[in-house]
Order: structure tokens, then sequence, then C-alpha cells
């Protein structure tokens, strides 16, 4: 089996071959996109925009410590004119990483309170051996442009010793 690679200064394409030069799979075409979210830009290798801009947040240190960050990036190519196109944004959500419970021990999420928020829900949960509070919005708003997200947050006051 071997793989081939094709590269052009803003394209590359892979395949596998087997031994008889029968293609396995199909071509999965990279291409160079500037990826930024108004701080700073990236060149990232991908397949599609959300895939770059999922790359370009990959690469970055967040800040993601209670609760959910939203990052808003712009992606684009440019063309043999050096024309930016394919101009699109997405928003990628970094959640927050679980606090551990007691004494090893996994959480006992408890539902504590929901009600309704536009299009979502709101949930409130509790974990009976920690406290720990964890509330997850389904239908936050990203602060930079609006859009619906979801959101999840922890409240480490909570935490009993």
């Amino acid at each position: 089996m071997v793989a081939e690679l094709r590269a052009q200064s803003w394209n590359c394409a892979f395949r596998t071959v087997d031994e008889n030069g029968e293609t396995i799979d199909e071509w999965s075409a990279l291409t160079m996109w500037i990826a930024g979210d108004g701080n700073c830009e990236a060149e990232v290798w991908a397949v599609d925009g959300e895939e770059a801009a999922e790359g370009f947040v990959d690469g970055g240190n967040w800040n993601v410590v209670d609760e959910s960050v939203h990052i808003t990036v712009e992606v684009y190519r440019t063309d043999a004119d050096g024309d930016r196109v394919d101009r699109d944004q997405h928003t990628i959500s970094l959640h927050p990483m679980m606090p551990e419970c007691i004494d090893g021990h996994s959480h006992s999420w408890e539902q504590s309170h929901i009600h309704g928020n536009g299009g979502g829900v709101v949930c409130e949960e509790t974990c009976s051996r920690c406290g720990l509070r964890m509330t997850t919005d389904t239908w936050a708003a990203n602060p930079s442009n609006g859009e619906p997200v979801t959101s999840i947050s922890y409240d480490p006051a909570e935490v009993s010793s």
C-alpha cells in the first residue's frame, strides 16, 4: 500500500493505492485557509472552512476555566490572484473541564431546576456527593454576534469539602 501526496501552494490532496496502483480510498483535498478571531490570523490546512476554524481554535490558549467560551472565527481562502474567496464565519465553543468529585467518586447529578429559555432550556444540576452545581443553557448567545450556542458552567463556590 502506498500513500500519494499532491501539493500546490494552496491545495494538497492525498490518496491511498494498493501494490497494483488501484485506488483504495478517494482523494481528500486539503486547502490552505486563513483563519482569525479578530486578534490574530493563522494559516490552517483543512478540508473546509469549519475544519479550518476548529484547527485555529485547537492551536490557541483560550483560558476556559468555569464556563464555556465561544470563539467567532472568520475563515477564507485566497485564489491564484490573491483574492479572498469562500469567506465564512464559524463559532467554535469550548466547554470547561468538569471538576472532579470528592474521594475519586463519579458525580451523582440530580436535577435541581429547569426552565425554558427562548428556543432551549436552562438546566441546573447539583452533585449529591460534593455539591458542585452544573448549569447547561441550550439557548445561550455568543456575546460577539448573538448566535445561539450551548453554554456549560460549573459553580465551584457550591462545592462542599
